[in-house]
């Protein structure tokens, strides 16, 4: 069965496993957390918690049989977190999914990017046993609703503007989002209302806006400042993650301008004001700037290398903050 991370909770119900899969790491990772605490188990450093890799449980299936068969003396309710699954998986599941119910434990399998034709995917979309939960960035109305709710949770209340500064500023990744407006809930205190002032206080105290002055010093070719600015980044613990998706977006956010140009014959002027969320009125010239001057083949370019990027920062022995260095000094 499918489900969305909004409702998951709720639909968890009496499945026996769960799979997130997707690109946003942060939202598979909340979702992740909320099914283990649904579970009573409080983190996977917690009793009740086993994780596993995708690739021993394909090298012995026998290993993820042993754990949900285990009887668990002091835990009634375990959960056994299988990460890196992918297609070579689907068997082994298929065969646990069509066992009789025998335990009260909870297989939650985390994936990457899985296709409409991947086994697994397919495996858990068809089976009442289980729920397919695909974790895409939020954007628009979605991250609207979904900084609505964060706040809602600790009794606060988003003025319109704020909101929207907020939707502009903080990107799609809702793990960072919901970390951000915590802050912000924490930085108003006692108040039930956050104003746009809040924000934009609280945001350029968390390097928000640092990120977008970074990007800006790129696109004037401005190499002595850029290193600058993502020195001052890494000193406050801004991850490299952070800073290369929000320099994809906006490499994303002007190829769509170059494409309202060609498909639709729209000025640059024209295609930014269609964009949504709209472009915040600090950058506006600067992004304007950046589009006239980048050919939409230049973006298409940056585009594979800041995927590339991220993907290269994510292998265990990089050295994340020197790549991103290297490779964004690169590009200005």
């Amino acid at each position: 069965m499918k489900a969305s991370p909004q409702d998951v909770l709720r639909q968890v119900g009496t499945v026996r496993a769960v799979l997130l899969y997707g690109p946003d790491e942060g939202l598979v990772s909340e979702t992740s957390s909320s099914l283990l605490k649904l579970k009573g188990v409080q983190s996977s450093q917690a009793m009740g918690y086993v994780g596993l890799s995708g690739k021993a449980i394909k090298d012995d299936p026998s290993l993820l049989f042993d754990e949900l068969n285990a009887w668990g003396l002091l835990q009634e309710e375990r959960v056994v977190c299988i990460h890196d699954a992918s297609d070579g998986l689907t068997t082994t599941l298929r065969t646990i999914l069509d066992a009789p119910q025998g335990s009260s434990v909870l297989t939650v399998l985390i994936a990457g990017e899985l296709g409409p034709s991947s086994s697994l995917r397919k495996l858990f979309e068809s089976s009442s046993q289980a729920l397919s939960v695909a974790c895409y960035a939020l954007s628009g109305g979605d991250l609207a609703a979904h900084i609505r709710k964060v706040a809602h949770g600790r009794s606060k209340v988003l003025e319109e503007e704020a909101l929207r500064y907020c939707v502009v500023t903080l990107g799609n990744d809702s793990a960072v989002a919901t970390r951000e407006i915590e802050k912000l809930c924490l930085y108003v205190g006692k108040r039930s209302t956050i104003t746009y002032d809040d924000v934009q206080v609280a945001l350029c105290e968390n390097g928000q806006f640092a990120v977008d002055d970074m990007i800006v010093t790129v696109f004037e070719k401005k190499k002595v400042q850029t290193l600058s600015h993502l020195d001052h980044l890494f000193e406050n613990a801004i991850e490299p993650i952070i800073i290369i998706r929000s320099l994809l977006r906006y490499v994303r956010r002007m190829r769509e301008v170059h494409l309202y140009k060609v498909h639709e014959g729209l000025s640059f002027q024209q295609g930014i004001a269609k964009l949504s969320p709209p472009v915040f009125w600090k950058y506006k010239d600067a992004f304007l700037k950046a589009v006239h001057q980048t050919p939409y083949s230049v973006l298409e370019r940056l585009e594979e290398e800041l995927q590339q990027l991220e993907y290269n920062c994510k292998q265990s022995g990089s050295l994340p903050q020197l790549l991103t260095k290297q490779s964004i000094l690169s590009f200005s």
